[in-house]
């Protein structure tokens, strides 16, 4: 009954559209109606220029591009031990190619080629991002490793710079106890640098260690 019904609405409505067309077939000039379904048929008459198409060609035609991706996804085979293991792909596995992972080799929220998610619009890290009001930064507007009044990382006990501060054995003093640049002894130049206090092939030895040297030797003799 329903079918009756269905093919003389159909009927009524084409023949409405043949004689209002001057005894041709109007057709939309944007859109190829689907003539096999009946529901496409009605919904492109009644509506016209509004017809958006229905359901009938997305069950049909499914999606390529999804279906391409599923088919290189489950190309990927574990490579390391881990993934392995485990048996599958991992996430964040670089050498397997985890989905972590963009086509430069770098995390994809990291890649800024790939606009990864941790860089602003301003191309830098959201963290590092003064502008932005990145979370690296305190609220005097300096960086809080570097704030003295928020107690950075970068300061020492003594309220000084830790590199600068020789009680803590700064990088910045050499064995002797001076600074660096201006001891005549550590800026003499070895066989393996420019300068005696760039050497790290063990010709040099910082205050740190030398301090440290010495406090060993005191404790062992004791």
């Amino acid at each position: 009954m329903k079918q009756l019904i269905l093919t003389l609405i159909l009927s009524i409505l084409s023949f409405n559209s043949f004689s209002s067309g001057g005894g041709r077939e109007v057709t939309s000039k944007k859109r190829k109606i689907e003539t096999s379904c009946p529901k496409c048929l009605l919904l492109s008459l009644s509506l016209g220029s509004k017809y958006k198409g229905c359901s009938c060609k997305k069950n049909e035609a499914p999606n390529k591009k999804r279906k391409a991706f599923s088919i290189a996804k489950a190309k990927k085979v574990p490579k390391c031990a881990k993934c392995i293991a485990v048996g599958k792909v991992r996430k964040d596995c670089k050498e397997c190619g985890g989905s972590a992972y963009c086509t430069h080799g770098k995390q994809k929220r990291y890649c800024k080629e790939c606009g990864g998610s941790a860089y602003c619009t301003h191309g830098r890290r959201k963290t590092i991002c003064k502008e932005c009001g990145g979370s690296a930064y305190c609220t005097h507007g300096i960086r809080k490793t570097q704030c003295k009044e928020c107690g950075g990382s970068a300061y020492c006990t003594h309220g000084i710079r830790k590199t600068q501060c020789k009680e803590c054995g700064g990088s910045a003093y050499c064995t002797h106890g001076k600074l660096k640049f201006r001891c005549k002894t550590c800026n003499v130049p070895c066989l393996h640098a420019e300068k005696l206090y760039k050497c790290k092939e063990g010709c040099y030895e910082s205050w740190a260690q030398r301090k440290l040297r010495e406090g060993t030797a005191a404790s062992a003799a004791i």
